[in-house]
């Protein structure tokens, strides 16, 4: 399916969306009955093909296979160990990779200089996180604070994420309009990238930050992902059918469910009273880093493919 069907229905469904928590607010009250089912569906699943997506275009053989699974697995449980020794600094960084790897995977039809493309894409996962937590400040300290490794009341304000989220947004606003001026961006595409913006932030001045995550990581982030990632290895891969798909994702995805529901039961023996969303996001942390390195070759390397078919 050509990715800008994708994104016109995909932004047709958030207004529906929008305007549906508008009218009916009491739909609220299911929020983590929607993240579960996010998580569960397309959340987890979009990382699942990580091995599939790193082979589509080279030779198999049992050193390389051998070789990408103990590096994967190495970086995970750097990630964990790194949770353990250096909280603080891990959360920070995972911020930071967090928004890298969202503004990337939302802007890599983008033209233009290497260096302003990635700092745009890092800007628009920074001012998209950021404005989530600015303006539910409150829910996500209470997120953040239940792991007390981080010591979130020593240094987290609503102020923080208040700059944080306005400079990112501002700079990000310089941005697009460099790209517009010097046309690496077309009009339509500026308006749609600030249309969906300002859903967002609708989102998160009329939801919570839970409902508003969800509908991001959910449609925006995974679903979006799935449709670029069957787009490519179709083309990748002769015969490449939507069984062989979904064949590959079953497999990691089944495995990655157990251990965040093994992880999510061990968790009260291992930190007192840490917010299942804290472990959420420790939980995807670990799968997040090697996720990137995949998914950066392909938005990079496959971008005038994905763009064409």
């Amino acid at each position: 399916m050509i990715l800008k069907v994708v994104d016109k229905w995909l932004l047709v469904f958030t207004v529906l969306l929008l305007l549906l928590i508008l009218i009916l607010p009491q739909i609220l009250a299911y929020s983590n009955t929607l993240f579960l089912i996010i998580i569960g569906l397309v959340g987890i699943p979009h990382g699942a093909l990580d091995h599939v997506i790193h082979f589509r275009n080279k030779s198999v053989s049992k050193m390389h296979t051998f070789n990408f699974y103990a590096r994967y697995i190495a970086l995970i449980l750097v990630v964990c160990c790194c949770w353990y020794f250096f909280p603080l600094t891990t959360f920070g960084l995972f911020m930071a990779i967090s928004a890298y790897h969202f503004g990337q995977s939302q802007l890599f039809y983008v033209k233009g200089p290497g260096v302003v493309r990635h700092v745009i894409f890092t800007l628009w996962g920074v001012f998209v996180l950021s404005s989530i937590i600015a303006l539910n400040y409150h829910e996500g300290l209470a997120i953040i604070a239940s792991l007390e490794w981080l010591n979130a009341d020593e240094w987290m304000s609503v102020g923080l994420w208040t700059i944080i989220a306005s400079a990112s947004g501002l700079v990000l606003m310089a941005g697009f309009l460099y790209l517009w001026v010097h046309r690496h961006f077309t009009k339509q595409k500026l308006l749609f990238e600030l249309f969906l913006l300002a859903c967002l932030v609708l989102f998160s001045t009329f939801s919570n930050a839970v409902f508003t995550f969800s509908v991001y990581f959910g449609l925006w982030h995974s679903l979006r992902s799935l449709f670029i990632e069957y787009q490519s290895l179709n083309l990748a891969i002769k015969g490449y059918s939507l069984r062989n798909f979904l064949l590959n994702i079953f497999p990691f995805s089944f495995l990655a469910i157990i251990f965040l529901v093994i992880s999510y039961y061990l968790a009260p023996y291992l930190w007192n009273d840490l917010s299942p969303y804290m472990l959420f996001i420790m939980f995807v942390s670990a799968l997040t880093v090697p996720h990137l390195f995949i998914m950066h070759d392909l938005y990079e390397n496959d971008q005038i493919k994905l763009q064409k078919s």
